[in-house]
Parts: C-alpha cells; sequence; structure tokens
C-alpha cells in the first residue's frame, strides 16, 4: 500500500472514533454535567453554611 492509501484508512477511524465519542456524550453528558453541577452547589451550600455558622458565632 502507499502512502496515499493509507492516509484515508486512518482518517476514516478518526472520523469513527469522532462519531463513538459524540453518541457516548449524547448518553451520558446531561448527567455528568448535572453531577458536575451538583457536586459545586453542595460544596458551595456547605462553605456557605459555616461561614454562616461562624459569623453568628
Amino acid at each position: 500500500m502507499t502512502d496515499e492509501q493509507q492516509g484515508p484508512q486512518m482518517h476514516f477511524a478518526q472520523d469513527d472514533e469522532t462519531e463513538k465519542l459524540k453518541q457516548w456524550w449524547k448518553r451520558n453528558g446531561t448527567g455528568i454535567v448535572a453531577g458536575i453541577v451538583i457536586g459545586v452547589g453542595g460544596v458551595s451550600g456547605i462553605q456557605g453554611w459555616r461561614m454562616y455558622q461562624d459569623y453568628q458565632a
């Protein structure tokens, strides 16, 4: 095989991987983003509550 014949095959492999990643993100993206938002909100809430308690003491 020549270099010209190998190039498009590699390109198709990358497109296939990209397509798999897009499909995975469609299935899991909402859950991942929701988990991050809930995690950040929880940590922020706990820190805010601790600051409030220190201020009241």
